[in-house]
């Protein structure tokens, strides 16, 4: 559970730090991420993702 739950914290802040720069919205500036904090942010939301996909697996019994 507490593994889950800091996911879900990265998650957020990944989201916040995502909005804060601007990355998809369609703005017309180039946003001001580094590539390693892009490359993180991809990464982390990839296992965010798959503890989700492993999770409904579970629920469905399709492990």
């Amino acid at each position: 559970m507490s593994v889950e739950y800091s996911l879900y914290k990265l998650g957020c802040s990944i989201n916040t730090y995502r909005n804060k720069v601007g990355i998809g919205h369609g703005r017309p500036f180039i946003p001001e991420i580094s590539k390693e904090d892009s490359k993180i942010a991809i990464e982390s939301m990839g296992m965010i993702v798959e503890l989700l996909l492993s999770k409904l697996k579970q629920d469905k019994g399709t492990v």
